[in-house]
């Protein structure tokens, strides 16, 4: 970690990633170990303890990435803990490849303290000592750390000593980062974990000459004093490492999380910058620009929680699945979404779970098979619906997504600013605060047609959904203008509510059919009725829309009806739009 640490300050790169392993694959080293008079017989570290016989080995994997803090603010990473200094030496020549020097200890621990600004030693709170649990190691280490540390301390004022090998075993060449995640996960716990099983100290160990105390329990760190630990590695052939670790805020004293400062904590939403303002009009996100993203400390979630999945094959899915729903429950549910969507990896094999915020590992589970990603990004086409697909409260459930709420409100004060303005408001119709027969009505279904997708386009836009290709029927066609930025939303919420006036004034008794036949094969139904019937649209090869008088359409539905084909009549306030029945509107 030396070397990557030296690099960032240098200049050389802004990050890098600190990885290792241990990995006992055959019994070779083991017996030379045992030989060499090193391994513990009871398989345990005893850290500090008189039953210290040597050490035991573990197996381990590790990584931890490392980044410039500045870089880190910038780019809005999680910042764990801040490496205040690194040092590395080697014993030379000493009595044996297992005897270590308390004076090379010493050099690098002092060498670590100047690499960092020549820090205080009387500040550090907590030593994580190397601690293998050997009978010649762990006295010479703690006489090198009283060497540094006992000077600078008063008698009542003991460093806090400690070893997570006793927890963990010895992970050789992998021991320092399990030295270092300990110590970070402390910091961020405010607690210190003892020594696992410390029964009698080994009285070879000068405890009270080195000032220091070996951490029997679970232990807060002292109040009121810097949260700063030091941590010592050594290797065989007399390798020695260093590395000091501070709270986070004993350097960023304003940071609290990614992109969150203390002085700036309060008043900030999590959510899209569309919402009420001062302004006469409510601020109308327009569906280009990509909305702002705000993060804050108490992040709250909907009632249901969509949690994106992905990983390199359906085997790994499952078993990421598996661990996670082990842990979910300890996190917040908020910053599990956040970290799902916009902080990972998106992999080939991709999926989704649909979570319940009170029960969220009940939702783990895969209920459709994964997707393959597709190697280039798909291509998405949004078709909209004219006039007939309207129904009683056909919004209410969106008014909680506030970049909706914003779409509509907005749109209500367009219309509301109208010489002619309605009587009724778009937010009462969608949400259903109001007479179910309202939406059917030309006037009306016009207008709440077009504002609910317009408000859908701004809330898929606000999760970065948007069409590559548009097309609409009908009014329709006035959301898809809006959708590929042609028109405004005000210019589009005006016009669908001038054509629902428009048609409102529609004197004629119509009906529209939608069938399920293709041209060739309706057109025996319209026989002998071309003067009361029109072909409106047709949908598909196998589906077709008739328009024009409502007795007409009532005989053809009824012939459907009899030779078992599919229809449907559409809601459309009684008025035949694209027949006959459209000319005497257009031409007034």
């Amino acid at each position: 970690m030396n070397g990557q640490v030296n690099a960032i300050r240098a200049g050389d790169c802004d990050s890098a990633i600190v990885a290792s392993a241990n990995w006992i694959a055959d019994p070779g080293v083991q017996i030379a170990l045992d030989k060499l008079g090193a391994l513990s017989a009871s398989s345990r570290c005893h850290t500090f303890d008189a039953r210290a016989e040597g050490y035991a080995r573990g197996e381990g994997f590790g990584a931890i990435y490392l980044k410039r803090p500045s870089v880190a603010i910038r780019d809005e990473s999680p910042i764990r803990a801040v490496i205040r200094g690194t040092a590395i030496n080697s014993n030379g020549r000493t009595g044996g490849i297992t005897r270590p020097s308390a004076k090379g200890q010493e050099v690098v621990i002092r060498e670590a303290y100047r690499n960092a600004g020549d820090l205080y030693f009387s500040d550090t709170s907590y030593f994580e000592c190397h601690g293998t649990g050997t009978y010649v190691g762990d006295p010479i280490e703690v006489a090198a750390v009283g060497a540094v540390f006992a000077p600078e301390r008063s008698i009542d004022d003991p460093l806090l000593v400690g070893s997570v090998k006793s927890n963990v075993g010895h992970g050789e060449g992998a021991s320092a980062l399990a030295s270092v995640m300990k110590v970070v996960l402390s910091l961020e716990n405010g607690a210190i974990p003892p020594i696992f099983n410390l029964e009698t100290q080994n009285p070879n160990i000068d405890f009270e000459g080195a000032n220091v105390r070996p951490v029997t329990e679970v232990t807060p760190w002292r109040a009121n004093r810097m949260q700063r630990a030091s941590i010592n590695s050594f290797g065989y052939g007399g390798a020695n490492g260093h590395c000091i670790i501070d709270h986070v805020n004993n350097v960023l004293p304003e940071y609290v999380a990614p992109g969150i400062l203390k002085s700036k904590a309060n008043g900030i939403t999590n959510g899209h910058m569309n919402g009420h303002h001062q302004a006469k009009f409510v601020q109308h996100q327009p569906v280009v620009e990509r909305p702002i993203l705000k993060i804050t400390t108490n992040a709250a979630t909907r009632q249901l929680v969509l949690l994106p999945v992905s990983a390199h094959n359906e085997h790994s899915l499952e078993l990421n699945l598996e661990a996670l729903s082990q842990v979910i429950e300890k996190f917040s549910l908020a910053d599990v979404a956040y970290t799902f969507s916009a902080r990972r990896s998106i992999l080939a094999q991709r999926s989704f779970c649909l979570v319940e915020k009170g029960n969220v590992t009940q939702g783990l589970v895969l209920d459709t098979k994964p997707v393959r990603a597709p190697l280039q990004t798909s291509n998405i086409g949004f078709v909209f619906t004219g006039q007939g697909a309207q129904g009683h409260a056909m919004g209410a459930e969106l008014f909680e997504y506030r970049v909706f709420q914003t779409a509509i409100e907005y749109l209500d004060q367009v219309l509301g600013e109208l010489s002619n303005p309605p009587s009724w408001s778009l937010s009462s119709i969608l949400s259903g605060d109001c007479d179910e027969a309202l939406i059917q009505t030309a006037e009306v279904s016009q207008a709440a047609c077009t504002a609910l997708q317009i408000g859908l386009v701004d809330l898929l836009a606000s999760w970065h959904v948007r069409p590559s290709a548009v097309a609409g029927h009908s009014s329709g066609e006035i959301t898809a203008a809006y959708a590929s930025g042609r028109v405004t939303a005000a210019e589009a919420i005006v016009a669908a509510y001038l054509r629902g006036q428009a048609v409102s004034k529609n004197k004629q008794k119509g009906a529209m059919l939608a069938v399920g036949l293709g041209q060739d094969q309706v057109d025996k139904y319209m026989k002998d009725r071309e003067d009361k019937i029109r072909l409106a649209a047709i949908n598909s090869p196998g589906n077709v829309t008739l328009s024009g008088d409502m007795v007409a359409i009532d005989d053809i539905s009824t012939a459907l009806t009899s030779d078992g084909v599919f229809h449907r009549r559409l809601q459309t306030g009684g008025n035949a739009y694209r027949s006959h029945h459209m000319l005497p509107v257009g031409r007034a």
